[in-house]
């Protein structure tokens, strides 16, 4: 579910279900709209569509947000590249908002695409062509470099990026039509292909900040038993980590705890050593190097 203010996203949360189970996975906030009640109504609005088995809620951003009620219009024909040290943002944030446009959302893998018998061109101009059956679609591709690479630097490419070039116009010849791509590094991807009339906007998208590390870690240790937690140290100590680094570093707290109970010693629960602890265990999947060439590819690619 996306908050919106006019045409801007600016609030973004997104959960997951199972059973009779669910739970928040990420919440995301624009900068300017931090510390204003946006994530309480976020949060909220996804509450109340859960309680209502799916029915559609509108997020009132009255409330010291704008003044006017949030929406979303159906946009324009778009092509947006988002590049980053990070690609995890990309799926879940395409999925929001094929979400809050009621559009289906579908995810074009290129390595199933590279699986078929007739090849990767003629399967990537067959996906587009059924793309085009549908009056909107939201449409992602991972790992855009694997069929979009630089043809000077992989030649065997050739083909699959001319086919690509002659499959984004008549795409974006007709209203309904959102393509997102995410890679991680936009050096590789064939300049032709991300030039002004193919992809309208270049989203850099690197690692969680600070803030961002902060939230990550409060909902992973409010899954579990703790007491006394310094979330502002873990979020310092944990630089270049993305959500999944510490899902697995708040996992490795709870299995010391688990098994110093095992052992019959204590404290029972997870203490703040076995969460500091966790971070030195794990290693950042976002190097000082990677974000060194975020940031330079940040610099000469951005278009926003």
């Amino acid at each position: 579910m996306v908050a919106s203010v006019g045409a801007d996203i600016v609030g973004l949360v997104v959960a997951s279900v199972s059973g009779d189970a669910a739970w928040i996975g990420a919440l995301a906030i624009a900068p300017p709209w931090r510390n204003q009640g946006m994530g309480s109504e976020l949060v909220r609005a996804i509450e109340e569509r859960g309680a209502a088995h799916g029915r559609s809620q509108d997020l009132d951003d009255s409330r010291n947000w704008s003044g006017r009620r949030g929406s979303v219009e159906e946009p324009r024909v778009r092509c947006d590249a988002w590049a980053g040290a990070v690609r995890e943002a990309g799926a879940v944030d395409a999925r929001g908002i094929a979400g809050r446009l009621g559009w289906p959302f579908v995810e074009l893998l290129p390595s199933k695409l590279a699986s078929a018998a007739v090849g990767l061109a003629s399967e990537l101009r067959r996906a587009f062509t059924e793309l085009t059956g549908l009056e909107h679609v939201v449409v992602f591709i991972d790992e855009f470099d694997e069929i979009a690479s630089r043809r000077q630097s992989r030649p065997e490419m050739q083909s699959v990026v001319n086919e690509l070039l002659k499959a984004i116009p008549p795409f974006r010849a007709q209203p309904g039509r959102l393509l997102v791509c995410a890679t991680n590094f936009i050096d590789n991807i064939d300049p032709a292909v991300i030039r002004p009339g193919r992809f309208d906007l270049i989203v850099p998208i690197g690692p969680p900040d600070r803030h961002a590390r902060e939230a990550l870690w409060r909902a992973a240790v409010e899954r579990l038993d703790h007491r006394d937690v310094d979330v502002d140290r873990l979020a310092a100590e944990s630089v270049g980590f993305t959500p999944g680094d510490v899902a697995l570093a708040a996992q490795r707290a709870a299995a010391a705890a688990f098994k110093r109970t095992r052992a019959g010693e204590g404290p029972r629960w997870v203490t703040n050593d076995d969460l500091c602890i966790a971070p030195e265990r794990t290693a950042a999947s976002v190097s000082s190097v990677d974000r060194d060439h975020f940031a330079d590819e940040s610099l000469r690619h951005s278009r926003v």
